[in-house]
């Protein structure tokens, strides 16, 4: 067996999500064609490293040397402390100016999103049979093949229903249907940002409205483990990035000081 039929087996039994999947064979793919063989040395991991210079294409490369056991070769670390980017959220008031202007597909969507806090593909993955009408809560799995549970509204349960009926989707049908695509997670990010520029002005991506469930969150005054639980964070620096919250009040409480 040769290595791209290896690896492809190696994706195949995993248990990453479908959109790790997805990015890591596509990674593979190209990694084949650059070297047919699939055996890599040094000089191929800093020429690839330099091209792709991110964290995904880092887990991904570990990966691959991990599977064949290339461990004579290095990943060089990144050295110094990274430079933390500025954390892009809306404003409640963005997200709910979206909610209401966006078509009712996109709308329901952002919603589901604003207030679970789920991820893109973890929302238009949603099927019917995941809602529960009576406690009102949507099952689902999430990043890592991990299960979630999560509540949500009367009004957002009703609105979920309403949107699964209009396109005569069945039990075991996703509730956002976008046609036959090959990825609804594309078109979904298409339509969102399609109108948003032109509503709020900015250029909507999911994970801002996750970083905006966040942010109001904090807002609220939960503390950060609960947004940890909430969002579902494997580790709480991860959660940290919602601090800004608090250096906010910590500025408005100084102007009220002095």
């Amino acid at each position: 067996m040769n290595r791209e039929k290896e690896y492809n087996n190696y994706l195949l039994l995993s248990k990453y999500s479908p959109n790790t999947y997805y990015i890591y064979n596509c990674y593979a793919k190209e990694l084949f064609n650059h070297k047919h063989t699939g055996i890599i040395n040094q000089e191929d991991i800093n020429y690839l490293l330099a091209k792709h210079n991110h964290r995904v294409y880092r887990a991904f490369l570990k990966s691959f040397l991990e599977l064949f056991n290339d461990t004579h070769l290095k990943i060089p670390k990144v050295k110094g402390r990274a430079r933390q980017k500025r954390l892009k959220y809306l404003t409640r008031t963005e997200i709910y100016k979206l909610i209401a202007k966006l078509p009712e597909r996109e709308s329901t969507l952002i919603e589901l999103m604003f207030t679970t806090g789920l991820r893109i593909t973890e929302a238009v993955n949603l099927k019917v049979k995941d809602i529960d009408q009576t406690e009102s809560t949507i099952k689902g799995i999430g990043k890592g093949n991990k299960d979630f549970e999560q509540p949500i509204t009367k009004g957002l349960r009703k609105r979920l229903y309403m949107l699964a009926n209009q396109t005569d989707r069945k039990y075991d049908q996703t509730v956002f249907y976008y046609g036959e695509v090959k990825s609804p997670r594309k078109k979904a990010l298409y339509e969102i940002q399609k109108n948003a520029k032109l509503i709020v002005f900015k250029h909507v991506t999911p994970h801002m409205i996750r970083h905006s469930c966040g942010t109001f969150l904090r807002e609220q005054g939960w503390d950060l483990r609960e947004v940890q639980e909430f969002l579902r964070h494997s580790q709480l620096e991860t959660t940290k990035i919602y601090t800004h919250v608090d250096a906010k009040k910590l500025r408005d409480k100084w102007r009220t000081t002095f």
